[in-house]
């Protein structure tokens, strides 16, 4: 379903575990190097499209585990921030359904189509319309899209534009994290798990933790501080944890940092522990900021 001029018109009018001090750097290099791996982790390629872009972060948005509600209010701030409008991505995604037949490719063509499922999912620029999302999701996800199959599953996961059917949201999940989407594989997880199954939700965890994913990785970590699926064990908790921090993720960094703050498991050290909330601060996670608050 491609939008029509009248809606187009609609949208625009809406307008690190404690480590023998010889295994590493000095802080200050440490907090360089991954500041700047962390903004090359989660920016878009400056030569993409507008649309291509924006794909880009929201999916990257979504392999952060940001909760769903502040996805489309964080677009809005990046948005604002790179000074960009959400009418100039509605003009250039009316511009290119226009000119259709000339499109680069069915996988840029199925990304935009998950655009539009987004946009109209979370109103952003226009009227919530969970019909017109779930159909754009749809032609995204006949096309075997990645985010057009995490999204259908998703919708027949919460009954959103479509009945509530718990096996239809595992295979379309299944087919998204076939292809290495791990925000799907995630989704998998937590059902496995919601229906008893830990086992099988910590042997899929762990497989694409030892894939080298930090998110994994950091749930992971949870799963064996807590002995889910899994026999107890606080040192595999914090080698996880230490893992995902080296990978530079922001989530580990909050939980790490909280481990250093307190003196969890780990040698208590606060300034490192700030260092770590000001680095994940840089993603906007809420808590990274709710711990700098408390210090």
């Amino acid at each position: 379903m491609i939008p029509d001029n009248k809606k187009i018109q609609s949208i625009e009018r809406t307008s690190s575990v404690h480590t023998s001090q010889s295994t590493l750097m000095s802080r200050e290099t440490i907090s360089e190097k991954k500041q700047i791996q962390f903004i090359k982790w989660t920016k878009p390629a400056a030569h993409q499209t507008l649309p291509q872009q924006v794909i880009t972060f929201l999916r990257n948005e979504l392999i952060l585990g940001k909760h769903v509600d502040h996805i489309s209010a964080s677009l809005l701030i990046w948005m604002k921030t790179n000074k960009h409008e959400i009418n100039e991505i509605v003009k250039l995604i009316d511009k290119y359904t226009v000119n259709s037949a000339k499109k680069d490719s069915d996988e840029q063509d199925a990304s935009i189509r998950w655009l539009l499922g987004f946009i109209y999912q979370y109103g952003v620029g226009t009227d919530e319309d969970e019909i017109d999302a779930y159909d754009y999701y749809k032609e995204s996800g006949n096309t075997y899209n990645y985010l057009g199959l995490y999204s259908l599953g998703r919708c027949y996961q919460t009954g959103y534009g479509a009945i509530e059917k718990t096996e239809m949201a595992k295979r379309f999940y299944m087919r998204s994290a076939a292809q290495g989407f791990t925000p799907a594989i995630y989704n998998l997880v937590d059902m496995y798990a919601s229906e008893g199954d830990d086992e099988r939700a910590f042997m899929l965890l762990k497989q694409t933790a030892d894939q080298g994913d930090s998110t994994a990785l950091c749930k992971l970590s949870s799963w064996y501080s807590r002995g889910r699926g899994v026999a107890k064990s606080e040192a595999q908790a914090i080698n996880c944890l230490e893992k995902a921090v080296d990978l530079g993720n922001p989530i580990a960094m909050c939980e790490f940092g909280v481990r250093l703050l307190y003196g969890q498991g780990v040698a208590s050290d606060e300034r490192r522990a700030i260092s770590l909330f000001r680095l994940a601060s840089v993603f906007e996670i809420d808590t990274a900021y709710e711990n700098l608050a408390r210090i």
